[in-house]
């Protein structure tokens, strides 16, 4: 019995040993676990800012290209810029590449440039493992495109003849009286009914504008003051998916790269619509140069697609179009891309009868938000954004 005793202390004392030692290991295990932990989560933190910078540096470059070999080496340089704004050593950007992408394609548009950066990031606790540092890497590409698609345009259309490129702070007619016959180097004409306006999303003058945009289709006048409903898509863009018009007009349906023409002077609903426009407008986004960049351009604070802020209404954005006087009456014709103007002068009490001329300044420019469809990038387009692709 005493050795039975004697055997059964024995054990008690060596499971307690063994219990003191496993708990040694565990709690090992568990302090090195955690030590790696807190490491990972700092090298991830440090992964997605130093992906936040590589996308910063992207984007500030490829708002430079400009379609041609030429503004290759700029955008290079300005991207480079942006190391430095955005914390980074000259060490740590590995390359910045115009042409090529992430994944190594490449492309002969001048459309695209890639960064690529690396941070050594010093571990802290995992050191007691072994663990010194880790190399961290980020690539970004973006690239630079013309506008392809749109919502909210302003139904008046102008002949891409009449517009060609596009001279930054020149005036162009956008809306034409009935007094046919002069043509001046940047007016065009109205002519067989048609005198600009654009029937976007149904035809017809339509109710106010004080009671807000109203249905899902807009007619001319709540058209001109909030902008259309329909998306529509330049004729050459190939990821833009619009709308098409339901309606008939002349026989024909139009495509969502299309629009029907609005016939007649349409002069109430225009001196309403754009009186609207006008009384809209912020004290401080008033005149061309307060809406305008001296070398060109549209400012950030006086632009209406950004929500913060103020903003101008003045600032409109129209299709181009293709066969504005092709026809008689209302008829289809194809939009080939959009530009941007400033209503400048405008005064309801000199648009009565037919004589109602609407003119703005053309804005050649960037854009940071809305464009719903991409289009090739090229020296003529006339409206460019930047975004990310990889």
């Amino acid at each position: 019995m005493r050795l039975f005793r004697l055997l059964l202390d024995l054990l008690k004392r060596d499971e307690e040993g063994q219990i003191v030692l496993l708990s040694a290991l565990v709690m090992t295990v568990v302090i090195a676990f955690s030590a790696v932990a807190i490491d990972v989560g700092f090298w991830l933190h440090t992964r997605t800012k130093l992906q936040a910078d590589a996308d910063a540096m992207a984007i500030a470059g490829a708002q430079m290209l400009c379609g041609e070999v030429s503004c290759d080496t700029t955008a290079i340089t300005v991207a480079n810029s942006y190391a430095s704004k955005n914390d980074l050593s000259v060490s740590e950007v590995v390359s910045v590449a115009a042409g090529v992408n992430c994944a190594g394609g490449t492309t002969t548009n001048h459309d695209w440039i890639t960064v690529r950066v690396r941070r050594d990031q010093e571990a802290f606790l995992s050191k007691i493992l072994g663990i010194t540092d880790a190399k961290i890497v980020a690539c970004a590409t973006a690239g630079k495109y013309a506008l392809g698609g749109f919502e909210g345009i302003v139904p008046f259309g102008i002949e891409d003849d009449c517009l060609g490129t596009g001279t930054f702070g020149a005036t162009y007619t956008l809306k034409y009286d009935s007094d046919t016959g002069d043509t001046t180097a940047s007016e065009c004409d109205g002519g067989r009914g048609n005198f600009g306006a654009l029937a976007v999303d149904t035809s017809g003058a339509g109710s106010g504008c004080s009671g807000g945009g109203s249905g899902d289709e807009l007619k001319f006048k709540q058209a001109l003051c909030f902008g259309a409903n329909r998306e529509v898509c330049a004729e050459a863009s190939t990821d833009c998916i619009g709308q098409a018009d339901d309606d008939s007009c002349g026989g024909s349906v139009a495509t969502d790269s299309q629009s029907c023409t609005e016939t007649g002077n349409m002069t109430g609903p225009i001196k309403e619509g754009l009186g609207y426009r006008v009384a809209g407008t912020s004290s401080l986004c008033n005149e061309w140069s307060e809406v305008t960049y001296a070398g060109g351009g549209l400012t950030y604070e006086c632009n209406p697609w950004i929500a913060d802020g103020p903003t101008s209404m003045r600032v409109i954005m129209i299709p181009i179009v293709d066969g504005l006087w092709d026809e008689g009456g209302r008829h289809v014709v194809d939009i080939v891309g959009f530009a941007i103007f400033f209503i400048e002068t405008f005064d309801a009490s000199n648009c009565k009868g037919s004589d109602c001329d609407i003119e703005g300044r053309f804005i050649k420019t960037q854009m940071s938000t809305g464009a719903t469809g991409t289009g090739e990038l090229g020296a003529d387009s006339l409206i460019t954004f930047a975004k990310l692709i990889n």
